[in-house]
C-alpha cells in the first residue's frame, strides 16, 4: 500500500529479522502517535498502522464508511485501497543513540481497548527480547496517560528500560512487532502466558475471593446509553452480582478484579478486555449492544482463555429494521459513527432474569 505525503509517497515495506514477526529498521521517523516510516526511501511500515490494516474486507469497508485512519495527532486517510494521504507538519529530531529501541504502542493504542489488547500484547515480545539483549530499551510516549506507565512497571519493565518519547523523532534503530493478530480476534500464546503470569503474581487482598462482578457504566456521557440502566441494576443486584466501575479502580486492582472473577457481565465498553487476566473457566456475559457487535472479537479472546463466553441480543425483528433503515439515512450523511453511539437502547431485563 502506497502513502501519499508532502513531499512525496510511501510504499509499504519491512524486514522480518526472527519467527515472531519483529522487524529490525534502520534510520526510521516515529511520529507522535508512533507512525514509523522512512522519509529516505520512502516507505511506511504496516505494524505502526494498526491490526486490521493487513484485512482487505476490513480495508474495503473503511473506504465506504469512514477513510480516516484515527490518528491522534496526524492525519492518515485512506484514499483508494492503494493509496493513503498522510500529513505530518511537525519538526524530525534526531536521536543519536545507538541503542535498538522497541515499540510497543501504535495509533490507536489511545483508545484504552486497544491499547489493552494489542499493545500489551507487544509486550510479551519486548520480554523475550530484553532476555537476550539487555540494551533494548522501550519507547513510551512521554504524554501518556498515568495507567500505562503504571501498567509497564507492573509487568515487571523497569524505568531504566523505559525511553519518553514525544513529537517525529528519526531513530538509527527501531524493533517494530507486527501485530499479535489480524482484527485483534485472537491473543498470541506468548501474550497469553504474560497476562496468566501477572494475574498469578498480583498480591491478593484477605477479601480477595471468586465472585460475580458486573461491568457497570456511566450514561451520562451519551455514548451507547442504555436506557433502562436502573432496571438492570436492580436485576443483578438481586442475583448477588458486585457493580463495579471500573474508571474508579487502579490498573493493578483492575487486574486483580478480573484475575479473582467467577462470572463477568456488562454491556460493551472497553473495560472488557481485561478478560484476558480471567483464569480459565470463568463464565463471561456480553450483554450486546443493537448496532455495534463484538461477540465475535471476545469469542476468540475466551476461546484463548479457556473460558465459557456467551452474548445476550435484546434487538427484536422490528428494532431491527427501524436501525436498518436509520443506517442507511446515517450513511448517506458520512455520521455513523457517532449516530450509532449516540442512540438509546434497551437491555431486554425479563429475558436476562430467566437466563440467569
Amino acid at each position: 500500500m502506497k502513502l501519499e505525503a508532502s513531499g512525496g509517497r510511501f510504499t509499504f515495506k519491512s524486514e522480518r529479522v526472527l519467527e515472531s514477526f519483529v522487524y529490525l529498521l534502520k534510520d526510521v521517523v516515529v511520529d507522535n502517535d508512533f507512525f514509523t516510516y522512512s522519509d529516505t526511501d520512502m516507505v511506511f511500515f504496516e505494524g505502526s498502522t494498526n491490526e486490521y490494516f493487513s484485512d482487505n474486507v476490513w480495508i474495503s469497508k473503511r473506504l465506504k464508511l469512514h477513510r480516516d485512519l484515527g490518528f491522534p495527532s496526524s492525519k492518515c486517510t485512506l484514499i483508494s485501497d492503494e493509496l493513503v494521504h498522510y500529513i505530518n507538519e511537525s519538526p524530525v529530531e534526531v536521536c543519536e543513540e545507538d541503542n535498538y529501541f522497541f515499540i510497543y504502542d501504535y495509533p490507536w493504542g489511545e483508545n484504552y481497548q486497544h491499547w489493552l489488547i494489542t499493545s500489551l500484547s507487544r509486550l510479551a515480545l519486548f520480554i523475550e527480547l530484553k532476555a537476550s539483549y539487555p540494551n533494548i530499551k522501550l519507547l513510551h510516549h512521554r504524554d501518556s496517560k498515568s495507567f500505562k506507565r503504571e501498567a509497564l512497571l507492573l509487568f515487571g519493565i523497569e524505568n531504566s528500560d523505559i525511553v519518553d518519547h514525544s513529537g517525529s523523532v528519526r531513530y538509527k534503530n527501531i524493533i517494530l512487532p507486527s501485530f499479535p493478530s489480524c482484527c485483534g480476534l485472537e491473543v498470541s500464546k506468548s501474550a497469553l502466558r504474560m497476562f496468566n503470569h501477572i494475574s498469578e503474581s498480583t498480591p491478593k487482598e484477605k477479601n480477595d475471593s471468586s465472585h460475580k462482578i458486573y461491568l457497570a457504566r456511566d450514561d451520562s456521557n451519551g455514548k451507547r446509553p442504555l436506557s433502562n440502566r436502573k432496571e438492570l441494576d436492580t436485576l443483578l443486584k438481586e442475583k448477588g452480582f458486585e457493580k463495579v466501575y471500573l474508571e474508579e479502580l487502579s490498573f493493578e486492582n483492575k487486574v486483580r478484579l478480573f484475575s479473582t472473577a467467577e462470572v463477568v457481565i456488562g454491556d460493551f465498553s472497553a473495560g472488557w478486555g481485561h478478560v484476558v487476566f480471567c483464569k480459565p473457566g470463568v463464565k463471561l456475559l456480553l450483554l450486546e449492544h443493537d448496532i455495534f457487535k463484538f461477540d465475535a472479537f471476545y469469542r476468540g479472546i475466551s476461546n484463548s482463555i479457556g473460558a465459557t463466553f456467551e452474548s445476550f441480543s435484546s434487538l427484536s425483528l422490528t428494532r431491527k429494521i427501524y436501525l436498518y433503515i436509520l443506517k442507511l439515512k446515517w450513511i448517506n450523511a458520512k455520521t455513523v459513527d457517532k449516530s450509532a453511539n449516540s442512540i438509546p437502547w434497551k437491555v431486554d431485563v425479563g429475558r436476562l432474569e430467566k437466563l440467569l
